[in-house]
């Protein structure tokens, strides 16, 4: 959905959606496993008390911690308790936050039932002629699920309460995307696949699809980014 340089420009934007169709939401998009009272979805503290392990959180032992962007429960289907690349990107919550996003909440409901639907309504999907998964979109569901359990008010480079780098986290599962594509890397073209299996089970002009080859201006986009310059 968003390259790293539009990262900023897409939160200012999306703020207000982005409440709206996942906080909004929680319960259709997150499943029975975080199904409770609205008042964990309003109040940024009973968030942050019971969601934070969800998000990364990892305790010190000494009554603090952090927050991982990898060691992340909701990045990864049967999480293991640490980075696992085959099953990162594959959280079925992940593919039904971007549903919301494209299509609407209702969409991701019955998209959780095993029903894709297409809203005749004005989507982004239709807006934008989105048929296939992309590296950006992925990237910014795992941001927006983060965001949507976190105690943060709102989605900034830098969450007010958590400190989670949100912006320097979706560059970061961008390139692992984007990287893996390239190189045509077994776990990660296996994620595009089961994007589109799920999302867009009609199409044949996914990233990844069988015996198919990156395009040469893809390729050229991908090698220029591999190749740029990292600012200190």
């Amino acid at each position: 959905m968003y390259t790293p340089d539009q990262f900023s420009g897409a939160m200012k934007s999306q703020r207000s959606n982005t409440a709206s169709r996942l906080r909004g939401q929680c319960a259709v998009l997150f499943g029975p496993s975080v199904k409770d009272s609205d008042l964990h979805y309003s109040n940024p503290q009973l968030r942050n008390e019971k969601f934070r392990d969800r998000i990364g959180w990892v305790d010190n032992g000494e009554g603090s911690g952090t927050f991982s962007n990898l060691d992340v429960e909701i990045l990864h289907k049967d999480y293991s308790g640490s980075f696992d690349l085959k099953t990162a990107f594959l959280n079925p919550i992940l593919m039904r936050v971007y549903v919301a996003i494209i299509r609407g909440p209702t969409s991701a409901k019955e998209l959780m039932n095993g029903f894709p639907s297409h809203p005749r309504t004005d989507t982004m999907a239709q807006k934008h002629g989105i048929r296939h998964t992309t590296p950006g979109a992925i990237a910014s569901a795992v941001i927006l699920s983060r965001w949507a359990l976190s105690s943060d008010n709102f989605l900034q480079r830098v969450g007010n309460n958590t400190g989670i780098h949100y912006a320097n986290d979706f560059d970061m599962y961008l390139r692992i995307l984007m990287t893996g594509l390239r190189q045509r890397k077994k776990s990660i073209l296996n994620v595009f696949r089961e994007w589109d299996r799920v999302i867009f089970p009609n199409s044949n002009s996914g990233l990844a699809a069988q015996g198919q080859e990156i395009s040469s201006g893809l390729r050229m986009a991908m090698e220029m980014l591999e190749a740029d310059e990292e600012e200190v």
